[in-house]
């Protein structure tokens, strides 16, 4: 008879991998965008099928997140822009 060890874990369970297209340099991920935008249905489509969905779904996943800085440091960037702006037409109308 075998005993379950709690402190092991579940074998359902597959560990977590890292996601390799966070990880890949700017320029590469660049390019993998690029690839994945200019063909778009086609390309996850064939990555599905040839990397499989887990894969596909941690390139969505990273385009995501990129597309979310992006985002973000477009904003700081408008903000601190328009707040510059405002800052130098007060002090120059005053």
């Amino acid at each position: 008879m075998t005993t379950l060890d709690p402190s092991s874990s579940n074998p359902r369970e597959s560990p977590k991998k890292s996601n390799r297209f966070s990880e890949m340099s700017f320029w590469r991920f660049a390019i993998v965008t690029f690839l994945v935008t200019a063909f778009f249905p086609w390309y996850l489509i064939l990555n599905t099928i040839h990397m499989g969905l887990e894969d596909t779904k941690m390139l969505l996943i990273a385009m995501v997140k990129d597309w979310i800085q992006t985002m973000i440091i477009i904003f700081i960037t408008i903000i601190s822009i328009i707040g510059t702006g405002i800052y130098f037409l007060a002090k120059y109308f005053s």
